[in-house]
């Protein structure tokens, strides 16, 4: 994130992407490269099929375990927590059957949670990750040359959160 966002401890909501100083708007905050990304859009049990055999590629296996640590995952009593077991249960003999299902419905849940798409398909960003979606941003993002660029919308004052336009669903609880 360069040297304008810190990763903090956020009261209630984990870790979380800090302005370290006064950003003035226009400014280009940071760009990234996605860490996993796949074709479709999330709209489609294809394109979760797509997601599960991109992440089963991961090599070494510890890069798997990496991205599975880094990401926020729904809550085990949320209705998307019960929908992507049963969408593991689905896929894993077919597409994974060397992972544990388990394995997959971790996946499946925090890819339902963090996935952001882009020119490329959709993908997992670790910087996007830490950021909470506003209704009044403060910085929007965009896709330039297979990443995620994100730019001041106003300024942003040192010790402000960075926060894309979206919208969270109210079906989901956060751990």
């Amino acid at each position: 994130m360069g040297d304008l966002f810190e990763v903090r401890e956020w009261p209630g909501h984990g870790r979380a992407a800090v302005a370290a100083r006064a950003i003035p708007a226009g400014a280009v905050v940071w760009a990234e490269a996605p860490w996993l990304v796949w074709q479709g859009h999330m709209d489609s049990v294809a394109s979760f099929a797509d997601c599960v055999r991109a992440y089963a590629a991961l090599q070494p296996a510890a890069e798997r375990e990496r991205l599975r640590a880094h990401f926020a995952k729904p809550a085990a009593d949320t209705v998307t927590a019960h929908v992507v077991a049963d969408l593991a249960q689905q896929l894993q003999p077919e597409v994974a059957p060397h992972l544990p299902v388990e394995e997959v419905a971790e996946l499946l849940g925090l890819v339902s949670i963090n996935n952001h798409s882009f020119s490329d398909g959709t993908a997992l960003f670790r910087t996007a990750a830490l950021l909470s979606h506003a209704c009044t941003p403060n910085v929007r993002y965009s896709s330039v040359d297979g990443k995620l660029v994100y730019t001041a919308l106003r300024d942003i004052a040192a010790g402000v959160r960075p926060a894309p336009p979206g919208q969270r669903r109210n079906d989901i609880a956060y751990s």
